[in-house]
């Protein structure tokens, strides 16, 4: 098992780098758009948002801030005991294993954070609704919602690598970050604003292709007939 000092170190630098993640990706976002999409923010700008939406962002805010930050204060504060405290660990028997897989989910869930985050941002938000292509090279040639995975991969590895049910929270506040429904429904939403964009060449992508896990069959289908489906973005 982990010393807690290095586990509350490791806790505070994920989150630390997922708030340096989204704070990179939202400048990207606003930076050389088109002239379109610039008339569109100044729109979305003038929106309100309800107070009930409101709340509960700065909740789920509060809980990515307040979480990492208890951790960190048990890891250099003597006699706090959150982590590996009975009532909030689930001590498994292999927790020098469970942790190490906690590392490896939380590095693969920032490096999609920012890698596809970056993409998306440049080649999609910098544009109009009106002026966007249908993404279907790289990792959305094979799923269709690959930047979503890292929602689950970052508080998941954080879980694991915490051993404390406190983690949880992370989870939930993390996945329904900005409103209070699940992530699948935000997947339809997409999907169903696809068909109404490009109709068929949607339909035929969202067929052949899982929507966070490779549809693996019809992948080694088309591999083994030489097909390639893939247009560009």
């Amino acid at each position: 098992m982990l010393p807690v000092e290095i586990v509350s170190l490791l806790v505070v630098v994920t989150w630390v780098s997922v708030a340096g993640s989204w704070a990179a990706i939202l400048h990207w976002e606003k930076t050389s758009v088109t002239e379109a999409r610039r008339q569109e923010l100044e729109r979305e700008g003038s929106e309100t948002v309800s107070p009930r939406i409101r709340l509960w962002r700065l909740m789920t805010l509060a809980v990515l801030i307040g979480i990492p930050l208890l951790f960190a204060i048990d890891g250099f504060v003597d006699q706090v005991e959150i982590l590996y405290s009975p009532g909030l660990s689930f001590l498994a028997g292999p927790d020098l294993a469970l942790q190490v897989a906690g590392i490896v989910l939380s590095i693969l869930g920032l490096a999609i954070l920012i890698g596809l985050g970056r993409k998306l941002a440049v080649n999609v938000y910098r544009l109009a609704v009106h002026e966007r292509r249908m993404m279907t090279t790289s990792l959305h040639r094979y799923v269709r919602h690959p930047f979503y995975i890292h929602f689950f991969l970052i508080p998941v590895g954080s879980l694991l690598l915490s051993l404390n049910y406190l983690s949880l929270l992370l989870l939930v506040a993390y996945t329904m970050l900005w409103e209070p429904k699940p992530l699948t429904t935000w997947m339809r939403e997409e999907e169903d604003d696809l068909r109404r964009r490009y109709g068929a060449e949607a339909e035929a992508y969202l067929l052949r292709t899982g929507r966070v896990v490779p549809r693996l069959r019809r992948t080694r289908h088309r591999a083994r007939s030489g097909i390639d489906d893939g247009s560009t973005t």
